[in-house]
């Protein structure tokens, strides 16, 4: 019995055409076109499909939508008639991933197949908007820069941004979605201010977020006035002290020191600034106030001072030839350790200079006067030099009794020195003024009556 349902529906079926189509033999499926959207490809799921199609045969009979849930496979989901091109989705889908394609029939009964598909995502998702922050610009307080962090778990990616302020409204209106900071260029007047952060994504859901209520003040703080030390002091020190006046400002200030060799000390609390160590060399400084605002006031003008090294000896103490000799030679200012030289003339033979000490120590050999130089260098490569005059004495001469024997004549003289003069003085003392008395000089080896 089926059989002959289905025989009879095949003739009915082609009676229909070739009453509507005489003469007409039609074995070609009609051509489909991709389908688009007029609406942005990831909506809020009432979604308006549209395509193209053409038959040269017998014409288009019908279109057949079909639908993939989240990666399903096709089923039918809706039909139009042979001269309607577009399709409503109805209701509302949930969020998720789709895929679309279009199924077209013409009147011969020849079917095809859209070449390809359309995905559409519904994004039913609001952006997450985090760590929102406005801050100044340092120097310039009404220069705002907002930053934030903004995320879509939809699926249909962010799109833009829109900024808003309270007293004027719409600041920015097309911020990429991608964006993570925005800067506004034309400084806000003194005031207080919130901003509003609006986030779309591609289906047009909103993500919003507020600023705290940020104060805007920029006027900036007034210029200290340099106390100490005077313009173009000297130090013959190494630590130096600089100091300025303090300034007020309502939002409360700091303080930046600038050298003149570029370094900087900044966010100084209070209005003196130690500067230890310092090496030999001239000095530029100069101050400002910074207001808690972040505004930067004027610098003051520059000051300068010097830093000297010094050789502290005047004069070194005498050594004697033979004897041994240590003296010390003091430094003041400039950076440890320091390096001592002998740099012009010499130290007497037996003397030597210690590099690292500035000792001067051993034993001299002969007596005279020595003139020399001394250089000493700290650690920086600064430098001091110093004349100095050092002078050895001999050692002192000793004198000797000599006795003839009872009025002998002049005899030679004696040149014995040391022990052989204790003997002679044994000599002189058991004879008692028997001889005569006579006095011995050791640079001439005679003796010479009294």
């Amino acid at each position: 019995m089926n059989h002959w349902v289905a025989l009879w529906f095949f003739l009915a079926t082609s009676l229909q055409y070739v009453w509507a189509y005489p003469g007409v033999v039609d074995a070609t499926p009609p051509t489909v076109g991709v389908p688009y959207s007029t609406d942005n490809p990831n909506h809020k799921g009432n979604h308006v499909l549209k395509w193209g199609a053409s038959d040269e045969g017998s014409g288009l009979a019908s279109f057949e939508i079909e639908r993939s849930d989240n990666g399903g496979s096709f089923f039918h989901v809706g039909t139009v008639g042979g001269n309607v091109k577009q399709w409503t989705q109805t209701p509302s889908l949930p969020q998720g991933s789709y895929v679309y394609r279009i199924r077209a029939k013409d009147n011969a009964a020849n079917t095809s197949v859209s070449p390809s598909s359309l995905p559409i995502v519904v994004d039913k998702t609001s952006p997450v908007v985090t760590d929102f922050a406005v801050t100044a610009t340092p120097g310039s307080p009404g220069l705002l820069k907002l930053s934030w962090k903004a995320s879509d778990t939809g699926g249909s990616g962010l799109m833009t941004i829109k900024i808003k302020r309270n007293d004027v409204g719409t600041v920015a209106s097309a911020v990429p979605g991608t964006a993570t900071s925005w800067m506004q260029m034309k400084p806000a007047p003194n005031g207080k201010y919130v901003y509003t952060l609006i986030v779309y994504d591609h289906a047009y859901n909103q993500g919003i977020v507020q600023s705290d209520l940020i104060e805007v003040e920029s006027t900036p703080p007034p210029t200290p006035i340099l106390v100490t030390p005077p313009d173009g002091t000297s130090f013959a020190s190494a630590s130096v002290t600089l100091d300025w006046s303090d300034v007020f400002d309502p939002s409360g200030v700091t303080y930046d020191v600038e050298l003149g060799t570029g370094q900087v000390y900044h966010g100084l609390t209070n209005s003196s600034l130690p500067l230890t160590p310092l090496t030999a060399g001239i000095y530029s400084w100069r101050v400002r106030a910074v207001d808690l605002a972040g505004n930067l006031g004027p610098w003051s003008e520059f000051r300068t001072f010097t830093v000297t090294m010094n050789l502290w000896v005047s004069s070194l103490p005498p050594a004697v030839a033979g004897g041994a000799y240590s003296a010390a030679i003091a430094v003041s200012g400039g950076t440890e350790p320091y390096q001592f030289s002998v740099t012009a003339g010499s130290l007497p033979s037996g003397l030597s200079l210690v590099p690292l000490t500035g000792q001067i120590v051993g034993t001299p050999n002969a007596a005279g006067s020595y003139s020399f130089v001394i250089t000493v260098t700290d650690a920086m490569g600064a430098s001091a030099t110093q004349a100095l005059l050092l002078e050895v004495t001999a050692q002192a001469t000793a004198s000797v009794i000599e006795s003839g024997a009872n009025g002998g004549g002049g005899g030679g003289g004696c040149g014995c020195v040391g022990m052989e003069a204790i003997l002679w003085i044994g000599i002189l003392a058991l004879l008692r003024g028997r001889g005569r008395r006579r006095t011995f000089n050791r640079e001439t080896a005679r003796s010479i009556p009294s």
